[in-house]
């Protein structure tokens, strides 16, 4: 068998970029993540399953508990990475993003968070916890033992906070 000359190769594959059918147009096919204006509030644990994370204050290291289990997903779309998928009907190709390929990841989370501190609903401690009024809380002892019983937060490592020992 004898190979094909260069000349040959390229008209073979004439046309073809390199790019998945999905992504032939070859251009950057995933959106840009919104970041806030500047980090106060730093995740040190997710537990997505529970719609919980774990943050500290950079300022003071004070420990706070994030919970979203009354905002909707599409919430985060905007802070996240997400491919294009492409479209096409009778007026061309048109992209979007998937949001089917989104995941609650750390960054997701904190960039949420950092971005919309004005609309955050704030409390102190498991009583305000429980009531479900607020959903961004200060944890103190009781709800730290608490959250470690009801989910799969661990605070160990970096999430074991000085502040709560």
């Amino acid at each position: 068998m004898r190979l094909k000359n260069f000349s040959q190769f390229n008209k073979i594959n004439e046309g073809w970029n390199g790019w998945d059918d999905d992504y032939s147009d070859g251009s950057e096919n995933y959106s840009e993540p919104k970041e806030p204006k500047e980090i106060i509030y730093k995740i040190v644990e997710l537990c997505a399953e529970y719609e919980t994370a774990i943050f500290r204050k950079l300022s003071d290291k004070r420990p706070y508990v994030f919970t979203w289990s009354e905002l909707g997903i599409s919430d985060f779309y905007d802070y996240a990475i997400l491919p294009y998928g492409y479209d096409e009907d009778e007026d061309g190709k048109h992209s979007f993003i998937d949001t089917n390929e989104f995941k609650f990841e750390d960054y997701v989370v904190e960039n949420y968070v950092n971005d919309n501190l004005n609309n955050l609903k704030y409390g102190k401690g498991i009583a305000d916890y429980e009531s479900g009024d607020s959903n961004f809380i200060l944890i103190d002892e009781d709800l730290k033992n608490k959250l470690i019983e009801d989910t799969e937060i661990t605070f160990k490592g970096e999430a074991y906070l000085d502040s709560l020992k």
